[in-house]
């Protein structure tokens, strides 16, 4: 009885459309369950719809991105009526089942089924004509994009300031604590500090940890907004796209509160003096990333014993260029529904990873999340760490040119494997002249 009430609200808005007849018919087919029923009419009209190629439709969150202003509209106006023409057919079904009824005997039973059948016959046509529709939008924008579409020369750059790991851990912390703050996050969680080597990402040691706490604590003062969870954790049998991915002592008490990770990480490259801190804040329930600060630091023997034991040369990247990309970076950011982008390489280079990060944040709307981080620093944890997934829906692949710390950025949704350029990324080692 309960299922029938809310079918009966939600059918009321049909009532006027199809006439009281046919709105009995639909509440009398509903309850007896019956199965779709085909109509000549209904049968050609499905006849001449699968004569269209709807091979394009695969490539829909593709193009969708590469749409103007004028064409999303079209696009929202084509997806409103395909799902009316949808609704529709489903209504005009109960309608064509329609059976007498012995506590309606004086139902006019044909002229129900009847009335379903034009219904049927336009709703159908409706749909064919708004697929046809979606099929020569979808294909003029791709025609638009293998044409002689403006080059994109928008140029994102970066040069780093260079500092001793004490003062750029100051600097950085204080700048994502107070982006943090600025954004609502009420509680700010300090777990550990992490060293990424070629040999891949550890943490760095309770020394380095105890002076990034009281780091943290100086900055946090009399906010009171600095965290040190206990037990801190990915919960073991997470798949990574759920809100509640971490568990921690006491997790109750802060279960209201808007929560961040504070991710701070040294990038060491190989045999160098000098090395990258990387120092963003974290939506925990979102793996979003919210504030990043990235500083090269000149003294990496402090807090690496392999450049401790030889004088080791300066191999830390300093700056970065993207040229192109901003135009799709663009359009993907403004969907109404937006992509939650993560970052792939294809070669092992966090030193460029992080470089991308600062660039995209700071230059473009895009959403950028962590979880690749998250679950490189917390993977442990996981029952079955090959099927966490992570809150990305989208992907920043990273290809190697060959030349040398020459990348090439592409957008990739999940769910389409065609990709959208993001333009060219160049890193140097030395300062701009």
């Amino acid at each position: 009885m309960i299922e029938l009430l809310r079918y009966l609200k939600t059918r009321q808005t049909r009532q006027t459309r199809f006439g009281s007849l046919a709105f009995l018919a639909t509440i009398l087919c509903s309850i007896l369950g019956l199965v779709p029923f085909s109509t000549p009419m209904a049968e050609a009209a499905r006849n001449q719809q699968d004569a269209l190629d709807l091979t394009i439709l695969e490539r829909q969150g593709e193009l969708t991105l590469q749409m103007d202003p004028a064409q999303r509209l079209q696009l929202l106006r084509i997806e409103e009526a395909i799902r009316e023409a949808r609704s529709d057919l489903r209504s005009a079904r109960f309608m064509i089942e329609a059976k007498p009824s012995t506590m309606q005997p004086d139902r006019d039973v044909k002229a129900i089924q009847a009335e379903g059948t034009q219904i049927a016959a336009q709703a159908e046509a409706s749909l064919y004509e708004n697929q046809k529709a979606l099929v020569e939008l979808l294909n003029a924008v791709d025609e638009g994009t293998r044409g002689n579409r403006p080059t994109d020369q928008t140029v994102f750059a970066v040069e780093l300031e260079t500092l001793g790991y004490a003062e750029a851990l100051e600097l950085a912390c204080r700048k994502i604590m107070d982006a943090s703050w600025e954004k609502g996050y009420e509680a700010l969680f300090f777990h550990e500090v992490f060293m990424h080597t070629p040999d891949g990402l550890r943490a760095g040691g309770s020394a380095l940890r105890n002076a990034a706490y009281d780091t943290l604590v100086a900055i946090d003062g009399m906010n009171f907004t600095l965290t040190l969870p206990v037990n801190f954790k990915l919960k073991a049998e997470t798949a990574g796209d759920e809100v509640s991915g971490f568990e921690f002592e006491n997790s109750d008490a802060f279960e209201r509160r808007k929560k961040a990770l504070l991710a701070i990480e040294f990038i060491a490259p190989e045999k160098s003096s000098s090395g990258l801190l990387s120092v963003r804040a974290i939506d925990m329930a979102t793996h979003r990333i919210v504030a990043v600060e990235l500083i090269k630091i000149n003294d990496l023997s402090n807090l690496n014993e392999e450049a401790a034991a030889e004088a080791l040369p300066d191999r830390a990247l300093q700056r970065a260029e993207l040229l192109g990309g901003a135009q799709n970076m663009q359009q993907a950011s403004s969907l109404a529904e937006p992509y939650r982008f993560q970052l792939q390489s294809d070669v092992e280079n966090r030193s460029a990873e992080a470089f991308i990060t600062q660039l995209i944040f700071e230059n473009s709307g895009l959403l950028l999340v962590d979880s690749p981080f998250i679950k490189a620093a917390y993977g442990a944890a996981l029952d079955a760490p090959e099927t966490w997934k992570g809150m990305a829906n989208g992907q920043i692949l990273l290809s190697p040119n060959d030349t040398e710390n020459s990348f090439e950025l592409d957008l990739m949704v999940f769910a389409s494997e065609q990709t959208l350029p993001a333009g060219t990324l160049t890193l140097g080692s030395e300062p701009s002249e």
